[in-house]
């Protein structure tokens, strides 16, 4: 494998029909023109690994390093997440306390209903419905999940009340 430097504005050609030029952008970013005959495929190699390929033999293992605004943005990712993992476990604790008096309920014949007990565990089920729907927004607009919203869930009835 041939390794060069390179500054911006510097190229290489590869046989006579394949030219490739390197050009400094801002920060640790650099741009490549890759001038070649149609039928010579180009490809990044991030497609050719997320499509499953692997990576050639010969190349460096050498990965960017990445720029204060990379670690940055990792940084509010990772609290948008523990945000998000936090709201989830509050949503399992309102689901188990829910559950759990409703097997009071069901495993005593003697309880008799109250009308507070319901109106109570009702305003639960639909924070536990609010808390499902703002995750289920807050993954959509994210882009963790793509397009994809399953009809009829939680959030989706925690609308349609909020709408009647």
């Amino acid at each position: 494998m041939l390794s060069l430097q390179m500054k911006s504005g510097d190229y290489v050609t590869i046989g006579n029909q394949v030219i490739v030029q390197v050009f400094k952008e801002s920060g640790p970013q650099f741009r490549v023109s890759i001038k070649a005959p149609k039928e010579v495929p180009i490809v990044r190699g991030k497609v050719l690994e997320r499509d499953g390929e692997q990576r050639p033999e010969g190349l460096l293992d050498q990965k960017p390093k990445r720029s204060p605004s990379d670690k940055k943005h990792y940084a509010q990712y990772l609290q948008k997440v523990e945000k998000r993992q936090e709201t989830y476990r509050s949503g399992q604790e309102i689901c188990a306390g829910i559950l759990h008096q409703l097997g009071e309920i069901l495993d005593n014949p003697e309880h008799k209903l109250k009308r507070l007990e319901l109106e109570l565990m009702r305003t639960q089920m639909r924070e536990l419905a609010d808390i499902w729907e703002s995750l289920n927004e807050g993954i959509m607009n994210n882009g963790i999940v793509s397009g994809k919203v399953v009809n009829g869930g939680a959030g989706e009835r925690a609308a349609q009340r909020k709408n009647a």
